[in-house]
């Protein structure tokens, strides 16, 4: 028995298609590059660890996790500005490792990816009341914070390639595809600590594509 661990989709290209019922409209989405936050939850690169079976079975699961946050301060004064947002994903899998030659294995998978993303915008606004010389005798302030938040159920396939650099150091490459079984989101603002949570309509087709590579091992 072998156990493999692996550092995935740390880069490639990625293919989001996402057609809300609620839009109308079919949106897009085509990112690359190297390392660095994936602006779709279904393309945040992960961590795998998988087992590998001496009739070849692999069974395993991966995990990944991403986080982003933005601000901005005007230099002429004013109100400051920040949003903050994170996507996670965990998808157990199965699959069978063919081992082509003594260098290269290929390992088809199929698995279950659970996923969620959610993104958090504070605000507030401050209004002070002066007297005629200009000074501030009383100051009201108001908060508007919102927050979106969207969960996935996927059906995963992928194929999965590994080129033995040593006997324990391979080089990844895979091809993966991602379909949306089932999605729900909800927005919830909150107005002077009063909170407000509604579900939004978030049905619709969704699907992502990506060619990646990655870096793993195995341990005998």
């Amino acid at each position: 028995m072998t156990l493999s661990l692996s550092a995935e989709r740390l880069a490639g290209v990625a293919i989001t298609q996402a057609s809300p019922t609620s839009a109308g409209a079919s949106v897009g989405l085509t990112t690359y590059g190297v390392g660095g936050v994936a602006l779709s939850p279904l393309a945040v690169p992960r961590i795998g660890a998988d087992v590998v079976l001496p009739n070849g079975l692999t069974l395993g699961a991966a995990v990944g996790f991403g986080g982003l946050s933005l601000s901005a301060s005007p230099s002429g004064g004013g109100a400051s500005s920040s949003v903050s947002g994170n996507a996670w994903l965990l998808t157990p899998r199965v699959g069978y490792m063919f081992r082509l030659s003594p260098l290269f294995d290929l390992t088809p998978r199929v698995g279950v990816t659970f996923s969620g993303a959610s993104l958090d915008e504070p605000g507030s606004s401050c209004n002070s009341v002066q007297t005629a010389t200009g000074t501030a005798i009383a100051t009201s302030c108001n908060t508007a914070d919102s927050s979106a938040s969207i969960f996935f159920v996927t059906a995963s396939v992928e194929v999965a390639a590994a080129l033995r650099l040593t006997r324990s150091f391979n080089l990844l490459a895979g091809l993966g595809y991602d379909h949306v079984l089932s999605v729900s989101a909800s927005t919830t603002s909150t107005q002077n600590s009063t909170s407000s949570t509604s579900n939004a309509d978030a049905s619709g087709n969704y699907d992502a594509f990506q060619a990646w590579l990655g870096l793993g091992g195995y341990i005998f």
